[in-house]
């Protein structure tokens, strides 16, 4: 029936959401840490560029860097993947509720059939 046709598309929503919005915050406190190391070595290596200077690590701070920076940025591209991955399963749930709620409208339309969506024969357009 049409009821538990958007009953499930719900619940199915409501649980799609919650696993994936989960993940997608395990997966910001990721990309937060990755910020706050990306964040601490520009401030180490700016607070102390007469130090690094002086020892000649300039190209070990900048690889140093490098490897923290290529590690945010994946981190990023991971968690903005898992929200394209959230708009898609939502869209897609909500799409396939639609047009099954819209078939079994149809069908009953069709047929004469109530098919648990009114208390008409379908004959009077009680849908």
């Amino acid at each position: 029936s049409i009821a538990f046709t958007t009953v499930a598309s719900v619940g199915l929503y409501l649980v799609y959401t919650v696993m994936v919005t989960n993940t997608r915050l395990e997966q910001r406190r990721k990309v937060l840490d990755a910020s706050e190391s990306v964040s601490r070595i520009e401030t180490e290596t700016l607070v102390n560029y007469e130090t690094v200077v002086m020892f000649g690590r300039e190209q070990k701070e900048v690889d140093a860097y490098d490897v923290v920076r290529k590690e945010y940025t994946e981190e990023r591209v991971k968690m903005l993947g898992l929200f394209a991955w959230l708009q898609l399963g939502q869209q897609c749930i909500r799409l396939a509720g639609t047009c099954i709620g819209l078939w079994l409208a149809g069908r009953a339309t069709v047929y004469g059939t109530s098919g648990g969506i009114g208390g008409g024969n379908g004959d009077d357009g009680s849908l």
